[in-house]
């Protein structure tokens, strides 16, 4: 429990660091350091994210007009590594589109821990639209991974981010949003269609 606490207490000075790595990292892909697996002591659920561990291509999708199929807007990449010596789960993303912004522009980084005692995953989240680190909370809900925002007023409606798994270590997330006053009035509003790829920026899946 000692060293889980040293990890939240990194993640509540996340921020920065997160700005600093973003910054750093103007072609989204950055000199990332090599993984070397969850550590022996740390929880065996931080497992349910390691599939986010290593290099990804992604096509992006949003719901046409109609609202009844899904259109191509786009690419994009995500890298993920185990950090904090095993302890957590750091991925970053980059590329993916986002209506008025520039291909280059919207990028984001994720911190990932699990928490035994509230069993549940706590996610410290930076993106370059927000400017600041939003607390996220993950679950696994039969054979997906639920990430949701504890706080969805800040943003006027409820968000949830569903991971869905196929062969080969590929992975789809599709975003859902719904009124803040009919939470079960959810609308798919964008999917990610992740497949690895050979990694080529230091980062490598241990």
């Amino acid at each position: 429990m000692k060293q889980i606490m040293q990890v939240f207490k990194l993640i509540a000075g996340f921020s920065a660091g997160l700005a600093a790595t973003i910054a750093a990292t103007s072609a989204g892909v950055g000199d990332v350091a090599h993984s070397h697996g969850r550590a022996a002591d740390a929880p065996e659920e931080l497992e349910h994210f390691a599939f986010l561990v290593g290099c990804f291509e992604l096509e992006t999708y949003s719901r046409n007009d109609a609202g009844t199929d899904w259109v191509r807007i786009g690419g994009g990449e995500w890298l993920g590594r185990w950090a904090q010596g095993g302890w957590a789960i750091y991925d970053e993303w980059s590329g993916i589109p986002f209506p008025g912004w520039e291909e280059d522009m919207a990028r984001g980084a994720n911190m990932r821990v699990y928490h035994p005692d509230g069993r549940r995953f706590v996610i410290a989240a930076l993106h370059t639209n927000a400017q600041e680190t939003r607390d996220r909370r993950a679950r696994r809900v039969g054979d997906k991974i639920v990430v949701w925002q504890p706080s969805p007023a800040f943003d006027g409606f409820n968000w949830e981010a569903r991971f869905t798994f196929g062969e080969g270590g590929r992975w789809t997330r599709t975003d859902i949003t719904s009124p803040l006053d009919a939470p079960k009035d959810f609308t798919e509003i964008r999917k990610i269609e992740a497949s690895p790829v050979e990694c080529s920026t230091g980062l490598e899946k241990e």
